[in-house]
């Protein structure tokens, strides 16, 4: 009967080693399916980094761009600024012009007057 145990024990030995031996291959194949599962999670998180870089590459530019706009309508602003001054300065020399030509003409008037007695003076002397 002894053989008959050990026959059993060496037949239920060998069904628990090939049950064994199947979860083994099962947990592999687990592994293997959880390695190739982080790959693919790695490559995808690469990935969004990659995106993340060109957000944030694109965003520098944008605002670098903003703050050029900025400062040129800034620049706009103040060289209007100075247009409307020199407009402003233009058309007070105008006026001053606009005066002294009318005082120019009132003198002109004023010396053809004189000239004009001069001449009545001038004429009861001649000789």
């Amino acid at each position: 009967m002894v053989a008959g145990e050990v026959k059993d024990l060496a037949k239920a030995t060998q069904r628990a080693t090939e049950e064994v031996g199947q979860r083994i291959e099962a947990i592999q194949a687990s592994a293997q399916s959880a390695v190739e599962a982080m790959r693919r999670i790695s490559a995808v998180v690469k990935r969004i980094s990659e995106l993340q870089d060109n957000v944030s590459a694109a965003v520098e530019e944008q605002a670098a761009t903003t703050d050029e706009i900025d400062r040129n309508m800034a620049e706009a602003a103040k060289a209007s600024s100075e247009i409307a001054h020199n407009i402003s300065g233009v058309a007070e020399a105008a006026g001053e012009s606009a005066k002294g030509a009318g005082r120019g003409k009132q003198a002109a008037d004023e010396l053809s007057q004189m000239a004009t007695a001069l001449e009545a003076m001038l004429a009861g002397y001649r000789i």
